[in-house]
């Protein structure tokens, strides 16, 4: 078992580039990559009215009881994957761990604001997977039944 300490350097970790460093803790070599990311602390928007639960419910009840035209959920998680996640190898395939997707789940269905401030500090394969949950939790798919045959017919696919 070792012990090692690196001093944080604000101008050094203000750069966009991974910071590399290495550390000896008693004879076993440590390789870190280190990058700052800089976050807003607060959401874009306000809560208007009472938070109601967002998975497993039609995409346009949530959109109009929440006053925008892109759910909450989605807009907040694509935000962050796209502030820290988008250099992340596998960043929609690999699952974050499902304790960490549950409790954001919870959270979104009870308290928007209180989901927003805990995942900025969850991993971010954690954000992907509440956004892929939500996507499958969806009552009807985004490209709903009745118009699918006009998609495909859209795209080539008879």
């Amino acid at each position: 078992m070792g012990r090692s300490q690196i001093q944080l350097d604000p101008k050094t970790l203000q750069a966009k580039e991974w910071r590399q460093n290495n550390l000896d803790l008693n004879g076993l070599q440590l390789s870190l990559s280190l990058r700052f990311t800089p976050r807003e602390l607060q959401p874009l928007w306000t809560s208007a009215g009472a938070q109601t639960e967002v998975f497993g419910k039609p995409i346009e009840s949530i959109v109009k009881n929440e006053g925008s035209s892109v759910p909450h959920l989605v807009h907040l998680c694509a935000a962050e994957v796209e502030s820290r996640g988008l250099c992340e190898v596998g960043i929609y395939r690999i699952s974050g761990l499902a304790t960490d997707v549950q409790s954001l789940k919870t959270l979104f269905n009870a308290d928007v604001k209180e989901a927003s401030s805990r995942m900025k500090i969850l991993d971010i394969h954690a954000v992907a997977g509440i956004l892929k949950l939500f996507l499958r939790e969806l009552p009807e798919p985004l490209f709903t039944y009745p118009l699918f045959k006009d998609f495909t017919k859209a795209i080539g696919i008879t």
